[in-house]
């Protein structure tokens, strides 16, 4: 889905109003965008936790319980659970950023297909149905 950069969290704010609220990992490209969504989901009355790499070990474990558990419905993290982490019940990912990679030489950013693929694949895992939205502000180049 195309947006406005200010429009994504209101889309899926709208995401989460028509779709029955089920175990949702929300994908970000930083820490940074990772504290908005979440403060912006948490003051909208949808509950979130955030997780990312500076996390120490054993926040980062109970995080990852507390979701398989139910406890916690929406996380949001940067790539660090697009591989690895197995929640079956996982029935929507949002990619809020679109994966990208550095060119060499920092001149840029370009697309990350492999990530890309890592992501959506926490959803729809061993025959299960699952949902994967992509919210994207500007072309990505190849």
């Amino acid at each position: 889905h195309r947006c406005e950069p200010r429009a994504k969290l209101d889309f899926i704010k709208e995401v989460f109003e028509t779709c029955e609220m089920t175990q949702t990992f929300i994908f970000v490209n930083t820490k940074d965008f990772a504290e908005k969504v979440h403060y912006t989901l948490r003051n909208a009355g949808y509950a979130s936790h955030i997780m990312f790499s500076k996390m120490a070990p054993a926040e980062r474990d109970e995080t990852i319980r507390r979701f398989r558990a139910t406890e916690i419905n929406v996380l949001i993290t940067t790539n660090m659970v697009a591989r690895g982490i197995d929640v079956p019940e996982t029935q929507l990912v949002i990619n809020y950023d679109v994966p990208s990679q550095r060119l060499p030489g920092g001149t840029g950013h370009c697309a990350d297909p492999e990530n890309y693929l890592h992501r959506i694949g926490r959803t729809g895992r061993f025959g299960t149905n699952g949902v994967a939205l992509t919210i994207y502000d500007r072309d990505v180049d190849q």
